[in-house]
């Protein structure tokens, strides 16, 4: 499962979107990393906010936040980004209340 998302990764950032949005939310939505990353805070206002490595083929994660709760989740690889998926209301969680509910 890994192997396959990591090639459709790949097929999709190769072939990149200028555009970058577009109407179909399962169309990959790829540029150059930092492209993405000045879209994103130019368009948005979002910036990155968490980051992790997702597998041994050093792919990373990243979670772009604004201040208007919108965020977006980029997947990165050499140099590569496509954007996996974006919303509004992002909200940080106090777990212990959380689990009141």
């Amino acid at each position: 499962m890994k192997k396959l998302f990591l090639l459709l990764f790949l097929v999709g950032c190769q072939t990149t979107d200028k555009t970058i949005e577009t109407a179909n939310p399962l169309i990959l939505r790829c540029d150059d990393a930092e492209e993405l990353s000045t879209y994103l805070e130019t368009k948005y206002k979002e910036v990155p906010q968490y980051a992790g490595i997702l597998n041994q083929y050093n792919t990373v994660m990243i979670l772009y936040v604004s201040k208007n709760q919108t965020w977006t989740i980029v997947h990165t690889l050499g140099g590569k980004a496509c954007i996996v998926s974006s919303g509004t209301n992002w909200n940080k969680v106090n777990w212990q209340e959380y689990k009141k509910i």
